[in-house]
This record gives C-alpha cells, structure tokens and sequence, in this order.
C-alpha cells in the first residue's frame, strides 16, 4: 500500500491496508508519478496549501496531507527477523546520500 496525504496512490480514495498496492519484484524499483486513474493516465501529485489538497477538496480531510505512507511486506514464507538481517538493517544508512538541503 503507498498513500499520499491519506489518500491510497492507486485508485485517489482513503488509504487502506485492505487494498491490494503494488507488488514490487526483488532488486527492482517503482516509480509513483501520481494518483493512478485509468491503466494510461495518472493525475500528477502537486503541492499546494491545505485548504486546496485533494484530500480535503474531495473527502473534507486534511489530517495527513504531507505524509506519504508506505506499507510493505516480506515474502509469504520468508523470515524478515532472522539474526543476520536484523544485524544487516541495524548497520544500515537510512540516508545514504545524505539529507535534502532545507528550502
């Protein structure tokens, strides 16, 4: 599941853990370019004030405009616990590339 201010990036309506979301391939990556509406077109994401999010606009609710959410999941039958991975994520750089510069 991925959501952009509450709202889940598939299908523009309220984040759910419920709905299917992507699923990504090992070793791969996805890029989200905003709010799917049909298999051709997507609605870019925009940045605008609260009174004015999609969010608000179309269900009244801006509690979690400005928060992108992600749920991710291990394979079915995978240990994502194990002694060695938990060590590996520990040791791990959140922020290889260091942090954006403040506007």
């Amino acid at each position: 599941m991925l959501s952009v201010d509450g709202l889940d990036v598939l299908d523009g309506k309220k984040a759910s853990f419920r709905k299917h979301g992507y699923v990504v391939g090992p070793h791969r990556h996805l890029v989200v370019d905003g709010f799917r509406q049909s298999t051709e077109a997507v609605a870019a994401f925009r940045f605008s004030p609260v009174r004015e999010s999609n969010a608000n606009e179309k269900y009244g609710n801006a509690r979690d405009v400005g928060v992108i959410g992600a749920a991710i999941f291990n394979e079915r039958g995978t240990n994502p616990w194990s002694e060695r991975e938990v060590r590996r994520r520990l040791k791990a750089n959140p922020f290889p590339g260091g942090f954006a510069t403040p506007p």
